[in-house]
């Protein structure tokens, strides 16, 4: 029966175990874990292109801001890049302010940023992007022993008793337990999300951190006071510290503090209801109920400003009201990127019988997933176990209260697959120790007509998890909305001359995506790598011309800005017009629109070729 541990049976058998164990337990086994995960984030690290929030970070890592870069007239390559240049009279205090008036976002992360990027990058000079991704990959390289060292301290306590045994024999639960532990290892390492978020520039990987250090926090103190011992006042201090320091990286950690507080609230409810309510208040609970108020006083410090950052218009984009037909599409949403956190093939963008085939095998490795881990679940939550529902509860708890805010209009929390990282760390420890678990079970696996054991579907498992960490890796998953790559091999295959780029700009995040697309431009003049091929020889080798035009100035009358630009513009040149349906008849300015055929980029792309004066 799954859900069961079979200790090994014989004396012979047992040596084997205790070999295990020996290997096993070395700091080798997880540095090779480490070291595989390193790998695949580091791999094509600075191949894919830059995104307009991985410029965010950067910009304001070095402090520089993007306020003062010119609107409604023309700007220069180098004008634009600027923010990306280290600027070696900005100190901390200046990165930390021009954060808070222009971004979001808490300063923790920046703050190290802005020490990572000058420390790695000369005075003056452009920021390469694979360096400014290096620090979020080589923090998610940290979380894979940081969790096995979580997962082997669970799985000590996780560990079912042996059929026909009240506890399992010596040697069984220390080979039980490191299968478990090795299998959160194994998929911290290769899972896709996890790869995903660790080759962006940005602070989801140190909040992963933070989440396995609370949740180590949180699982301490359910386990002393399911043995009727108190936390600890130093157990309360770090877990404390360590969700300050969530929250100082991003806010969303509050939704893992809230669902930190309802496993530490099932656990008061079901000790009152099975031992009496008078329990909750003996010395153990009571020190815990001074902690959760530590904890709520934290929360409430950062609300200021979690409130400022809701309502900013940086935001609003969250924030937009769901259709009744599209109600049904955020859990669906929220399924999948559960499903990418532990397997993922090629489905986006790619030929019809790719995206068939891959889609077949994800749903035949998800139902093996399934039909592995589903007993082993049911058997734990059936047993007096408390960690068992404290890992439910850190799954389950964040999901249920994204769901409340999307339906409560105060922001569709599933359209992007970075904001699940709060529940990620839970997520994989749940289907690691369950698959852990199945694996140091000897006993036979049925499935269908397929049998087989406990590891050899855990390998398959693996296998394909790799996979999808190489599609990450080699930008075939996780496809950003906006792919300024494909955008500049639009451009550049249809430009014959000079191109000049129009953009509308409402609010500093259409000036963060203007300037992602004048550094992917720059990018591909560097000398080609196997990361970046050489350009195609039809491609125009001068430097395009930036236009960041205002709502207000996208006028139809001589004096806008536009026209101003066009009629000053030497001709013949290439009009470009970004995510802008110009209110100026272009014509007229002897800008014919071109027939290009459209091809998807994200953008939304008006070509037009001015090669006639302005009638």
């Amino acid at each position: 029966m799954i859900g069961k541990w079979r200790g090994p049976q014989g004396s012979s058998t047992r040596l084997g175990a205790i070999g295990q164990v020996a290997f096993w337990r070395s700091g080798w086994a997880v540095l090779g874990w480490t070291l595989l995960g390193a790998l695949v984030r580091f791999w094509n690290l600075g191949g894919k292109p830059p995104s307009s929030i991985e410029v965010a970070s950067i910009g304001f890592g070095l402090g520089n801001g993007f306020d003062h870069l010119p609107l409604d007239r023309l700007v220069s390559l180098a004008e634009l890049l600027e923010p990306l240049r280290v600027q070696p009279t900005v100190g901390l205090d200046e990165t930390i302010a021009r954060l808070a008036a222009q971004s979001t976002h808490p300063p923790l992360f920046f703050g190290l940023m802005h020490g990572w990027l000058r420390a790695l990058t000369p005075a003056g000079g452009l920021v390469d992007l694979a360096t400014a991704r290096s620090l979020s990959a080589l923090l998610g390289c940290l979380a894979i022993p940081a969790g096995f060292w979580l997962a082997q301290w669970l799985a000590g306590h996780l560990v079912p008793p042996q059929d026909g045994a009240a506890t399992p024999q010596p040697t069984d639960r220390p080979v039980a337990a490191l299968w478990m532990a090795h299998g959160v290892a194994a998929l911290l390492a290769l899972s896709p999300y996890g790869v995903a978020m660790a080759q962006e520039a940005r602070h989801y990987t140190l909040a992963i951190l933070w989440a396995i250090g609370t949740w180590a926090a949180t699982f301490g103190a359910v386990h002393r006071l399911q043995q009727g011992r108190s936390p600890g006042w130093g157990l309360g201090i770090a877990w404390v510290l360590g969700n300050s320091l969530s929250l100082a990286t991003h806010y969303f950690c509050l939704l893992g503090i809230a669902a930190q507080g309802l496993a530490i609230g099932w656990l008061a409810w079901s000790q009152g209801r099975s031992q009496g309510w008078s329990i909750l208040r003996g010395r153990p609970w009571r020190v815990m109920g001074v902690i959760a108020l530590a904890q709520i006083a934290l929360a409430a410090a950062w609300l200021p400003a979690m409130a400022g950052a809701s309502e900013s218009e940086l935001t609003a984009w969250i924030r937009e009201d769901l259709n009744p037909a599209e109600w049904f599409l955020p859990p669906l949403r929220l399924l999948a990127w559960l499903a990418t956190m532990v397997v993922l093939l090629p489905v986006e963008q790619q030929p019809l019988p790719v995206i068939l085939g891959s889609a077949i095998a994800l749903l035949a490795v998800l139902g093996l997933l399934l039909r592995i881990i589903g007993p082993v679940w049911r058997s734990g939550l059936a047993r007096p176990a408390p960690l068992w529902w404290a890992i439910s509860i850190g799954v389950v708890g964040p999901l249920v209260l994204m769901l409340l805010s999307i339906y409560s209009d105060r922001g569709d929390l599933s359209v992007a697959p970075r904001y699940q990282f709060v529940h990620f760390p839970l997520v994989v420890l749940g289907v690691g120790l369950a698959l852990g678990q199945r694996s140091a079970d000897r006993a036979p696996l049925s499935i269908g007509r397929w049998q087989g054991s406990g590891r050899s579907a855990m390998v398959a498992i693996l296998v394909v998890s790799l996979l999808g960490s190489l599609a990450v890796a080699n930008n075939w998953g996780f496809l950003k909305s906006r792919q300024v790559d494909r955008l500049w091999d639009q451009i550049e295959g249809r430009s014959t001359h000079t191109p000049l780029l129009v953009s509308h700009i409402e609010t500093y995040a259409e000036i963060r995506g203007t300037v992602a697309i004048a550094y992917e431009w720059q990018r591909r003049q560097a000398p080609p790598t196997r990361q970046r091929p050489a350009q195609s020889p039809n491609s125009p080798q001068f430097a395009p011309q930036f236009l960041m035009l205002q709502e207000a100035s996208d006028r139809a009358d001589g004096q806008a800005p536009l026209a101003q630009v066009i009629q000053q513009q030497a001709r013949p040149f290439d009009l470009w017009t970004v995510d802008l349906s110009p209110a100026l008849d272009l014509e007229a300015y002897g800008c014919k629109r071109a027939k290009d055929r459209r091809r998807p980029t994200g953008y939304r792309l008006r070509h037009y070729q001015c090669t006639e004066a302005a009638s």
